[in-house]
This record gives structure tokens, C-alpha cells and sequence, in this order.
């Protein structure tokens, strides 16, 4: 599911990138802290990354 999201981390123009690096690595925190309930939370982590996503591509 993560590799999907990688592209996007590379493709957007700068100014993007250092906000893109913040959700990465707030992301990151918050996979390791709801790992025991990962199933439960990846379908709310994948929706937000989705938004965040479309938020660039309309900007």
C-alpha cells in the first residue's frame, strides 16, 4: 500500500516537498504507534494520505 504513495514524494515541486516530508514522518510515528491496531487504522491512514494526495493536485 506504501509503495503506491512513494511517486508522490518525489514528482512535487519544491516548496511541497519539506510538507510532504513533515506527513511522511508523522506518518511514520503514527504507524509504529497504532501498529497493534493496524488493520483497524489503515484504512483511516490510507483515506488521509489519499486527501493529502488530491490536495496537491488541485493546488
Amino acid at each position: 500500500m506504501h509503495s503506491a504513495f512513494q511517486p508522490a514524494l518525489f514528482i512535487p515541486p519544491t516548496g511541497y516537498i519539506s510538507r510532504q516530508s513533515r506527513l511522511v514522518f508523522i506518518f511514520h510515528g503514527l504507524e509504529r504507534t497504532f501498529q497493534p491496531m493496524e488493520h483497524t487504522f489503515q484504512p483511516v491512514e490510507c483515506t488521509f494520505r489519499l486527501a493529502e494526495y488530491k490536495t496537491y493536485l488541485t493546488a
